[in-house]
């Protein structure tokens, strides 16, 4: 199951829905991702978690608890828009290169506000670990 369009399926139409019915088989923490023009730089894509009962896992012993706020997603990051990136990159002087990473969908970056006259700092993920 890909979904690329126009490779393996027609293109899902905005404001629609498309529903996949499958068996997931393979336990893990697998990554989904847009195909579709700039989809993925702008935030389409995320995790999709597939659990193994608890009687069948060999390391069920190894953790507590499985919840999603265990769950880290990392993703090279820029304030721009993919597209103008893209264009930048491409038909004048600008580069490709990420202005920081996101964790989570979040990540330190700043700006200065020219209505408050104040630069603001966008909040980080914070994970905390106990042995």
């Amino acid at each position: 199951m890909d979904g690329v369009p126009l490779v393996t399926q027609c293109p899902i139409q905005s404001a629609s829905t498309f529903r996949y019915h499958f068996k997931a088989e393979h336990p893990g923490t697998h990554f989904w991702h847009s195909h579709t023009g700039f989809q993925r730089a702008d935030g389409a894509f995320g995790a999709f978690i597939v659990r193994v009962p608890e009687e069948k896992d060999p390391h069920c012993d190894l953790y507590d608890y499985d919840l999603s706020s265990h769950v880290m997603i990392i993703l090279d990051w820029g304030p721009e828009i993919g597209m103008k990136k893209f264009i930048a990159h491409h038909h004048s002087d600008g580069d490709n290169k990420p202005e920081t990473l996101l964790v989570n969908g979040m990540g330190r970056f700043k700006e200065f506000d020219e209505r408050s006259n104040k630069t603001v700092y966008t909040p980080t993920s914070r994970f905390v670990v106990e042995r």
